[in-house]
């Protein structure tokens, strides 16, 4: 074998080499890239779902609200009571045929200050209605560590 064919093929086997190199080089910073473009579209898909159920959270607690204020007011205007409805606070779950079924609502009623208008007293409440997607022990007064725990208040004061 003479010398320039021997040259010849150590720099064939030399490129082999920084082809090989080059190779794995570039999957790994295509797996890396490829890695990086799933956590963001998993990060952006759970906080569209965590969207969605914030809203669905709040549409149960609005509910919620309207069930509190509709006891509040029959219990008001049948009895003519001037206590909150009893038991305070009621704990339910959405109908399960619906797109809230997931979610549960504790409902409370607190009597507020008396309001003198004009020598009047009336009597004030505060409804508080709380939806959550992770009832604990007491209903969803307490909030769940859970990352996918929503949950919502509103609440709505009567004279």
């Amino acid at each position: 074998m003479n010398q320039l064919s021997y040259q010849a093929a150590l720099a064939c086997a030399r490129a082999r080499g920084v082809s090989l190199l080059t190779a794995v080089f570039l999957l790994v910073v295509l797996a890396s890239l490829s890695a990086a473009i799933v956590g963001v579209f998993t990060t952006q898909q759970t906080g569209s779902v965590l969207d969605v159920m914030g809203v669905r959270a709040d549409q149960a607690a609005r509910s919620g609200l309207d069930w509190g204020l509709y006891k509040q007011l029959r219990e008001k205007i049948a009895v003519g009571s001037v206590d909150c409805f009893s038991p305070s606070p009621v704990t339910f779950a959405m109908p399960t045929d619906s797109t809230l079924a997931a979610f549960s609502v504790t409902v409370s009623c607190s009597p507020g200050p008396n309001a003198n208008v004009v020598g009047n007293t009336t009597n004030r409440w505060t409804i508080r209605a709380v939806a959550c997607n992770k009832p604990g022990t007491a209903g969803c007064l307490n909030p769940s560590p859970d990352a996918d725990f929503v949950q919502r208040r509103v609440e709505a004061q009567l004279n």
